[in-house]
C-alpha cells in the first residue's frame, strides 16, 4: 500500500528553555532559535494498509507536498489555540443523525443508507458514543468514543462508510485532519504523523511524518496553508511504555506542488464508459522500486500487491464484472454530461483501481478493499460482463500522419488527423464476449502553396461528402484516407475512401480542386477496375 514518507533533516531543539511565570513576563521571555526543517515526501508501501484516493481538481492534480517546520515558543502556541478553525459544527440536520437513545444513533447517508451506532454498557465492554460534530464542507459527522481512552470515528455521509481513527483527532485544513495513530493498521507508531486528507466524497491521501525520537502531542490548525504543532521527545522505559520529556513547538506550512499535464499526452488514457481498470506501474516504475528498497522488502511489495490483485480479480470475475488492465499514467474519465476527471497515477497509488460509473468522480481503492467496494458501489453499476470496448486508434492517442508533395510549382501538404469525438461503433459477438468497435473519423488539413504564397489552407471532414452517400451508408461508415491523384494544367484531383469497417462496402471519391476557382467539385468513382489509394 502506497503512503508518503518524510524524513526530518534537521531536529528542531531549543537553545534557550522558556519559562512563563506570569503574564507581565512575557514580553521578557526569550525566543527559541527558529530552526526551519524541510521535510521532503518520498513513498514507501506498508503490508494491509488501506490506501484512499487523493485530493484532485478537474484541471490539477495535488501531488507530493513539503512540509516546512519552523520552531516557536509555548506561548505562541498556546495562545493560538483561541483562535483554532474548526470546520465541525455541534448542530447537525435533524433527518442525518438521530440519538434514539443515549450514545446510540441512526445516521442517514446521501445514499438513503441507515446505519447505527451503538453503544455498549458494561465492566468489560464499554463502548460509548459521543457526537462531536457535523462539517457541511466535508459531509461527515465527528464521534467520539469513550473505549479505555478516547478515540474518533469520522462518518463519511456521502458514502456510508465509517472510518476509525485513534487516539486523536485535529483539523488542520478546511478539508483535512491530522492524527498519529491509525486503529486500522495496528504496526503504525505513535510517533508516525499521519495527514488524512478528504475531498470528493473521498477519505483522502495518507502523509506520513516519522520521527524515531518524537511524538505528536497536540495540533492547532490556523488556516488551509498552516497549522502548529506540538511535539514531545520521548523514549521507552523497560516495559516499552513511552516517557514523555521535552515539548517543542513549530509552525507547519504545508506547500503543495501542483502538477498539470497535457491532455494530449500520449501515455493518457481515455475512459467514456462505466467500466473498473487495473492499475499497473510501468517498466520505468519498476526500476525506481528496485533502486529504493532493499530486494526483501521490494519482494514482499510485489508479492502482497500480486496476491491481492489475484484475488481481486477473481472476485470481480465471480460476480460478473468486465475489467481492464493499463500501465498508462495518465486518467481522462469523461462522464455523460461531459464533464472531465483528470488524474495523474503517479500521486495515487501504483497498484490500485479505479471505478467510473460513466456519472460522477471516479473512484479509487486497493484491490484489498473489493469486497467493501462491491458492498457499496460496484454491485450497483451496469458493468455487464463480458463487454470490452475498443477504439481504433486508441482514444487519446494523438494519431497523426503527413504527406508532402511537389507538384509543378505546387507544395502541397496533407496532415491526417484521428477526431476524439467523431466515430463509429460496430457489435460483435465471440463467446459470450460483446465488443464495442469504435472507428475514429479524421479530418485532413490541406495546404496548397507556392514559394510566392498559400493558395489554400483548409480542413476536409465526412460530411463535406455526405450529400453524395445515403444515411444508411453514412451512419455506417468512416472518413480516414485522403490522397493526391494527378495534376492537370489548371487544377489538382484528390481521391478519397470512406468505408464501413471489416468490410468492403465503400464508397470513392473524386475531389478536384480548381486553381483558377480556387474552388472544391466532387464526383463518385464508378470505375471497376481503380484500385484503392
Amino acid at each position: 500500500m502506497l503512503l508518503f514518507l518524510v524524513s526530518c533533516s534537521s531536529r528542531g531543539t531549543s537553545e534557550s528553555q522558556f519559562e512563563r511565570k506570569s503574564v507581565e513576563e512575557n514580553s521578557k521571555r526569550q525566543s527559541l532559535t527558529e530552526k526551519e526543517a524541510k521535510l521532503n515526501l518520498s513513498k514507501r508501501y506498508l503490508r494491509n494498509y488501506k490506501k484512499v484516493e487523493n485530493a484532485f481538481p478537474e484541471d490539477t492534480i495535488l501531488g507530493k507536498s513539503k512540509f516546512i517546520f519552523k520552531q516557536i515558543s509555548e506561548y505562541d502556541f498556546k495562545t493560538s489555540k483561541n483562535i483554532q478553525l474548526n470546520t465541525f459544527e455541534k448542530s447537525v440536520p435533524e433527518k442525518l443523525l438521530t440519538e434514539y437513545e443515549k450514545g446510540s444513533f441512526a445516521i442517514m447517508s446521501e445514499n438513503g443508507k441507515i446505519d447505527t451506532l451503538n453503544s455498549v454498557y458494561g465492566m468489560e465492554n464499554r463502548l460509548i458514543y459521543k457526537f462531536k460534530g457535523y462539517s457541511s464542507k466535508m459531509n461527515m459527522l465527528l464521534f467520539e468514543i469513550d473505549y479505555n481512552g478516547f478515540t474518533y470515528i469520522i462518518y463519511d455521509l456521502n458514502r456510508g462508510v465509517p472510518k476509525v481513527i485513534e487516539p486523536n483527532f485535529y483539523e488542520i485544513s478546511s478539508n483535512a485532519f491530522i492524527t498519529y495513530n491509525d486503529i486500522i493498521d495496528d504496526s503504525l507508531r505513535d510517533n508516525d504523523l499521519l495527514i488524512f486528507n478528504e475531498h470528493e466524497y473521498k477519505l483522502g491521501e495518507v502523509f506520513r511524518l516519522r520521527w524515531d525520537d518524537f511524538t505528536a502531542r497536540d495540533v492547532v490548525r490556523l488556516d488551509d496553508e498552516k497549522f502548529l504543532i506540538n511535539i514531545n521527545q520521548y523514549r521507552s522505559d523497560n516495559d516499552g511504555f513511552p516517557v514523555y520529556g521535552e515539548d517543542y513547538y513549530f509552525e507547519v506550512k504545508i506547500i503543495p506542488e501542483k502538477l498539470k499535464f497535457q491532455t494530449q499526452n500520449v501515455d493518457t488514457l481515455w475512459v467514456t464508459e462505466p467500466s473498473v481498470y487495473f492499475t499497473n506501474p510501468d517498466k520505468h516504475t519498476i526500476q525506481k522500486l528496485q533502486a529504493n528498497y532493499n530486494e526483501d522488502l521490494y519482494n514482499t511489495i510485489i508479492d502482497d500487491v500480486v496476491y491481492y490483485k489475484h484475488e481481486a480479480e477473481q472476485f470481480l470475475e465471480k460476480k460478473g464484472v468486465a475489467y481492464q488492465q493499463t500501465e498508462s499514467r495518465y486518467f481522462k474519465f469523461i462522464s455523460e454530461s461531459g464533464k472531465e476527471f483528470l488524474i495523474d497515477n503517479d500521486t495515487v497509488g501504483l497498484w490500485g483501481l479505479y471505478i467510473f460509473d460513466g456519472k460522477n468522480i471516479p473512484q479509487y481503492s486497493t484491490s484489498i478493499d473489493i469486497r467493501t467496494l462491491w458492498k457499496n458501489t460496484l454491485n450497483k453499476l451496469e458493468l455487464t460482463n463480458g463487454l470490452e470496448i475498443r477504439y481504433f486508434p486508441e482514444l487519446g492517442e494523438l494519431d497523426e500522419s503527413v504527406s508532402i508533395e511537389e507538384i509543378a510549382e505546387y507544395l502541397i501538404t496533407i496532415k491526417k488527423t484521428a477526431l476524439d469525438s467523431s466515430y463509429i461503433e460496430q457489435m460483435l459477438e465471440d463467446d459470450s464476449v460483446t465488443y464495442k468497435y469504435r472507428y475514429r473519423n479524421y479530418f485532413v488539413n490541406l495546404v496548397i502553396e507556392t514559394e510566392d504564397e498559400v493558395i489554400l489552407n483548409t480542413n476536409i471532414y465526412k460530411d463535406d461528402f455526405k450529400p453524395y452517400m445515403d444515411n444508411d451508408f453514412y451512419s455506417k461508415s468512416y472518413f480516414f484516407n485522403y490522397s493526391v491523384k494527378e495534376f492537370n494544367n489548371d487544377s489538382i484531383v484528390f481521391w478519397t475512401n470512406i468505408n464501413v469497417p471489416e468490410s468492403c462496402w465503400g464508397q470513392r471519391f473524386i475531389h478536384t480542386f480548381d486553381l483558377k476557382s480556387k474552388s472544391f467539385t466532387i464526383e463518385e468513382m464508378v470505375e471497376e477496375d481503380e484500385v484503392y489509394p
